[in-house]
């Protein structure tokens, strides 16, 4: 049966972790709870995963130590955070994109990303099979870092002694520290291991600032700015997920979703992407996704709070506003007897699908051979569209 959204008076979205409209324009994206973007063997270990962001190069990402045993891991049974299926890095190597990002060294951009660093012991052996020691594991989120053998790059790294928020100044690498519990960034309590956390981190005008948000406390810690001196401006850049380049670094825990932005986020940008993870990852009464179809009553409006919305159907007209709407399958207003339309007017956005239609109720109502509005957008309706009037 069609599940339908019925909106009166004034409404607010709430409670579903649609992605704001500042995700989509991530030249990196990457979801492990999308399956679809996975490439999975059948014995669960992952060897790339498609790239949802809106770069212009080939963003996908691949094995970077494709030789090695070691692969991260996807099962839905065993590794989930809120029901949705995440990615197992167990002491395995993980990801780079296929193509270089051209992202210089020291612009504009922001990295976050939904991660557990699941902190042990390994065992680490020679060519010969003899065990030279026993390391701790790191985890190495996200990062954009050359592809050469050098220190250039800007990544969120749990190491053993704490959280490492790297990024490139005159061939030097800066490391700061912090302790969440007191919103400072020293040191690493040990009870930061093993929780859940989502992380930002971004350079805007070369000022570099991080935040990291704590599922267990629901703490957000906000790092001291930096001011990046003379960056080098290298464009040798890769996206990197869960690897390290520099020291070819292998990764304990798990990663959820991560995105590359190549601009820095403004605070409220900041703050809708974390309501997003927060609510898709975290929330216990999140659903993943919209009723199909929905309907306002006359008069109505729904705010979509910064977010992409798409529906099968739409019913009524009524105003939608701060955010971009999709009609897949069909829009449909009605006549009022005085011959009047109250149509769909979206403050935003809208798409109205390839096959979709506008269906028209009541259309004897309708006086003289004026044209009639039955939808309007402050920012263009596009997509090509069959239009058909009738009055069933």
């Amino acid at each position: 049966a069609e599940t339908i959204l019925s909106v009166s008076g004034a409404a607010t979205l709430a409670g579903f972790a649609a992605a704001p409209v500042i995700a989509k324009s991530a030249v990196g994206w990457y979801d492990a709870s999308d399956g679809a973007t996975l490439t999975v063997a059948d014995d669960g270990t992952v060897s790339g995963i498609d790239n949802k962001g809106s770069s212009s190069v080939d963003l996908d990402l691949a094995l970077a130590e494709p030789g090695k045993s070691r692969q991260p891991s996807y099962d839905p049974e065993k590794w989930s955070l809120n029901g949705l299926p995440v990615i197992a890095f167990t002491n395995a190597y993980g990801f780079a994109s296929k193509a270089e990002t051209g992202i210089a060294s020291s612009a504009d951009k922001t990295i976050m990303v939904v991660s557990r660093h699941q902190f042990n012991t390994f065992h680490k052996y020679d060519d010969s099979g003899a065990e030279t020691g026993e390391y701790y594991n790191e985890m190495m989120p996200v990062g954009v870092e050359s592809t050469g053998k050098n220190e250039d790059g800007f990544r969120i790294e749990d190491c053993t002694w704490g959280w490492r928020l790297s990024y490139w100044d005159e061939g030097n690498e800066s490391n700061r520290f912090r302790d969440l519990a007191t919103g400072s960034i020293t040191g690493r309590d040990a009870s930061n291991n093993e929780r859940w956390q989502i992380w930002d981190m971004g350079i805007g005008n070369k000022v570099v600032q991080a935040h990291c948000w704590d599922s267990d406390t629901g703490h957000l810690g906000t790092s001291a700015s930096e001011t990046i001196s003379a960056a080098g401006e290298r464009t040798d850049n890769k996206i990197y997920l869960g690897y390290r380049k520099l020291y070819s670094t292998s990764s304990s825990g798990f990663i959820a979703e991560a995105f590359v932005f190549d601009k820095a986020l403004a605070e409220g940008e900041l703050a809708a992407m974390r309501d997003y993870l927060q609510q898709k990852w975290f929330s216990s009464d999140s659903v993943s996704t919209l009723p199909e179809s929905l309907r306002l009553e006359s008069g109505a409006s729904l705010n979509l709070n910064g977010r992409p919305v798409e529906f099968a159907k739409v019913y009524g007209g009524g105003a939608l506003s701060n955010g971009a709407a999709t009609i897949t399958d069909t829009l449909v207003v009605t006549v009022n007897d005085d011959g009047t339309i109250a149509p769909l007017a979206v403050d935003g956005a809208l798409v109205i699908g390839q096959n979709a239609k506008i269906v028209v109720k009541n259309a004897k109502k309708l006086v003289g051979l004026n044209p009639v509005v039955v939808a309007s957008a402050t920012e263009g309706i596009t997509g090509p569209f069959a239009s058909a009037v009738s009055d069933p």
